[in-house]
């Protein structure tokens, strides 16, 4: 135990690393579960509601993509460091504006191995379907 104990405190930068790591995507697990369960059924069926205008708005429209940004950055670099680089590359998707990020969205989201799962998951918290082109995954 003595050893260990050295072994730590003589690689502390490695141990903490590893923590943050662990921590990071323990956080982006639970906000993408969160995430995934709090959209509306029919989220990406609807079209997007016309944009507020004012100081406010946009403060909080550039301010959501500069977060969407950054998390799409930090999901790349998860994707070669430890990390859930795929959950967090989603999430910023979504928060970020950019030209075709709809149709992104849906081609995402309309694949089997990840519609399926999301529904799953969304059924376990008692939350209907989402509906992707205007259809759940069992009605494809």
């Amino acid at each position: 135990m003595h050893q260990l104990l050295d072994y730590l405190n003589e690689h502390r930068p490695l141990v903490y690393s590893i923590a943050a790591s662990l921590l990071l995507g323990l956080l982006g697990l639970i906000g993408g579960i969160i995430f995934v369960v709090r959209m509306r059924p029919d989220a990406l069926t609807k079209k997007p509601a016309k944009r507020k205008s004012g100081k406010r708005a946009a403060a909080i429209r550039i301010g959501r993509n500069i977060l969407g940004w950054l998390l799409i950055l930090a999901g790349i670099a998860m994707l070669v460091l430890p990390g859930p680089g795929l959950v967090v590359m989603l999430v910023g998707i979504t928060l970020a504006d950019f030209p075709g990020k709809r149709p992104l969205q849906l081609w995402i989201l309309s694949r089997r191995h990840i519609l399926g799962p999301i529904n799953r998951l969304r059924k376990r918290f008692g939350r209907e379907p989402l509906k992707v082109n205007g259809k759940t995954e069992k009605q494809k």
